[in-house]
C-alpha cells in the first residue's frame, strides 16, 4: 500500500532504503559499566535491551543514553546536589531501590502454595455447590481464625495471601471445568464409550439435556459427567438430536466410537419412528439402545389396583395439606413435642424424586396418631382415612413395599455396576415376590414390619391379604416382563 503515499517522482524514500543507500549501520547496543556506579546509575533489562536506571530517582533513560557524558549530564541538572558524593552513597541508595523492587514483587504476585490453596478452595466449593462468596465471607476468616487459636500466626498472616474473591474463584472454576472437559474429550477421541441421556427439568422450569459417558480407561470402565445444554426450544427428538450431535461435532467424537446409549421410555427418547433412537441409529446404526434399568423398576411401581392408589392419592393429600401451610407444620410440630413423637415433622412428596413415595409414606405410618389426631381438629374429613382399618392397612403395605423396591434401585446404583450384577439383583427380588406371595396368602407378614403392625392393630388384614397378593402378582409381572436381557447404560 505504500506506493500510494509516495510521489511519483519517487523523490522520498523509506528510512531503510535511505539507510542501505547511504550505507549507514544501525545503532549498536550499548553495554552497562560498573563504574557507572559512580554517577549513580544501574541497569534494568527492559524486553532484552539493557538501559540505565538512576538509583536516585528511579528513572530509566534510553540506551543511547548509555554513555558517561550523558550519564553525568542527568545527574548534574536532576541532583546536582549529590554531585561529588562517593561511591558508598549510591550503593546504599542502589541497596534501598533494590528492596523496594522486591517488596513490590511480593506484594503483587502469589506464592504458589497459595495460588494452589486458593484452586482447592474453588474446587470443594464447585463440588459441594456452595456460593462463591462463601469462600471469601466464610472459609477464610474460618481458616484465620482457626490458626490463631492454635497458635500459628505467621500462618494466619500467610493466609491472607490466598485470593479468594467469588469472582475469582468463579473465573478459576470455569478453567478447571474446561480443563477436565478437554483431558475427557480426549480420552474419548482414542476410546469406546457409551451414553445415558436424559431429559430434565429444574426448579426456574428451564429444560436441559444431560449426558453422562462410560468408557474405557487404562486399566478400567470409567464414568463421568459428559455435559448438560439447555434446551433452547421444544424438547422434541430433533431438537435433542441437534444438540447431542452438535456436541459430538465440535469436539471431533466419532459415532463410531459410541456404541451404546440408555435413556429412559419418553416417547422423544425412544420413539422408533421419529423418536432420538430412529435419529441417532440412522448415523450409527451399530448403536445399541437400551431403556434404564432403574426407571424401569419406576414404572413397575405405578401398576396398582383402584384401591391401593386411591389409598396413595389419600395419603399424598394428607401430608401435603400439613406441610404446604406454615401454621399447619408448625403447629403439628408442637402436636408431635407434645406426644413425644420420634419425628416433629412429615416430608413432601414430589414425583420426581424417585425415592420420595417410600420414604415419605413411612413418615406417615409412623406418625399415624398424630397425623389423625391434628386432621380431627383440622380436617375431619381427611382424619377419616387414617380412622379406616382397611386404609391403614394399605397406607402399611405401600409403605414397606416402596421401601423394600426403594433398596432394590439403591442397590442397582454405584460405580463398577454391570448387567450380570444387576440382573442377577433383580431375580433376586422376583424370587423375594414369590415368597412374600406365599407367606401374606398363609397370613403371616414377618418380611413386612409395618404392614405386621397394621394388622395387629386393627385386625382386618386377612380381608386385605387378596389385594396384595395381587399387586405383587403384577409388580412381578411388570418388572422386565419378558424382556429378562433388558440392560442398562453398563451393558455398553
Amino acid at each position: 500500500m505504500e506506493h500510494f503515499f509516495l510521489p511519483k517522482n519517487g523523490s522520498v524514500k523509506r528510512k531503510a532504503d535511505a539507510d542501505i543507500d547511504t550505507g549507514k549501520k544501525p545503532a549498536k547496543a550499548r553495554k552497562f559499566d560498573g563504574t557507572y556506579l559512580d554517577l549513580g546509575f544501574t541497569s534494568v533489562v527492559i524486553r532484552g535491551e539493557t538501559r540505565p536506571q538512576c538509583v536516585v530517582c528511579g528513572a530509566i533513560l534510553a540506551n543511547e543514553s548509555m554513555k558517561p557524558a550523558k550519564l553525568r549530564r542527568h545527574l548534574e541538572t536532576k541532583h546536582g546536589e549529590l554531585i561529588g558524593k562517593s561511591r558508598d552513597f549510591f550503593a546504599r541508595k542502589l541497596q534501598v531501590i533494590s528492596q523496594q523492587k522486591s517488596t513490590v514483587q511480593n506484594i503483587a504476585s502469589t506464592p504458589a502454595s497459595a495460588l494452589k490453596a486458593f484452586y482447592d478452595v474453588a474446587y470443594l466449593l464447585a463440588k459441594n455447590k456452595k456460593p462463591f462468596t462463601d469462600a471469601e465471607k466464610v472459609v477464610l476468616p474460618a481458616a484465620i481464625a482457626m490458626c490463631r487459636r492454635m497458635g500459628a500466626e505467621s500462618v494466619a498472616d500467610k493466609l491472607k495471601m490466598i485470593p479468594l474473591s467469588d469472582t475469582t474463584i468463579s473465573r478459576r472454576v470455569s478453567e478447571m471445568a474446561d480443563n477436565i472437559t478437554a483431558q475427557l474429550i480426549t480420552q474419548l477421541q482414542t476410546s469406546l464409550f457409551a451414553l445415558q441421556l436424559d431429559e430434565a427439568t429444574d426448579i426456574s422450569r428451564e429444560a436441559h439435556l444431560i449426558a453422562y459417558v462410560r468408557y474405557c480407561g487404562a486399566t478400567t470402565i470409567l464414568e463421568d459427567f459428559l455435559f448438560c445444554k439447555a434446551i433452547k426450544t421444544r424438547a422434541t427428538a430433533s431438537e435433542l438430536f441437534d444438540i447431542l450431535n452438535d456436541f459430538m461435532s465440535s469436539h471431533c467424537l466419532r459415532w463410531e466410537a459410541c456404541v451404546g446409549i440408555c435413556t429412559d421410555g419418553a416417547p422423544s427418547m425412544c420413539g422408533d419412528r421419529s423418536g432420538l433412537k430412529a435419529k441417532v441409529l440412522a448415523v450409527a446404526p451399530h448403536v445399541v439402545w437400551t431403556h434404564c434399568i432403574i426407571h424401569r423398576e419406576a414404572l413397575a411401581a405405578q401398576n396398582m389396583d383402584n384401591e391401593l392408589s386411591d389409598v396413595l392419592s389419600s395419603a399424598v393429600k394428607i401430608f401435603n395439606a400439613i406441610k404446604a401451610q406454615p401454621t399447619r407444620a408448625r403447629l403439628f410440630a408442637i402436636l408431635c413435642a407434645e406426644m413425644g413423637s420420634e419425628h416433629d415433622g412429615l416430608l413432601f412428596h414430589t414425583e420426581v424424586r424417585w425415592l420420595s413415595r417410600g420414604r415419605v409414606l413411612q413418615r406417615v405410618f409412623e406418625l399415624r396418631n398424630e397425623v389423625r389426631q391434628f386432621l380431627l381438629d383440622v380436617d375431619t374429613g381427611k382424619a377419616n382415612h387414617l380412622c379406616d382399618p382397611r386404609c391403614l392397612v394399605l397406607l402399611a403395605y405401600l409403605a414397606d413395599i416402596f421401601d423394600k423396591l426403594n433398596t432394590l434401585n439403591m442397590s442397582l446404583q454405584g460405580a463398577n455396576a454391570n448387567s450380570f450384577t444387576m440382573n442377577k439383583k433383580v431375580f433376586a427380588f422376583k424370587r423375594k415376590l414369590d415368597l412374600w406371595k406365599q407367606t401374606i396368602g398363609a397370613g403371616v407378614a414377618v418380611q413386612f414390619p409395618l404392614l405386621a403392625e397394621a394388622i395387629e392393630e386393627t385386625e382386618c388384614g386377612k380381608h386385605l391379604s387378596i389385594i396384595i397378593i395381587k399387586f405383587i402378582f403384577k409388580l412381578k409381572k411388570t418388572i422386565y416382563g419378558d424382556h429378562q436381557g433388558a440392560r442398562s447404560m453398563q451393558d455398553a
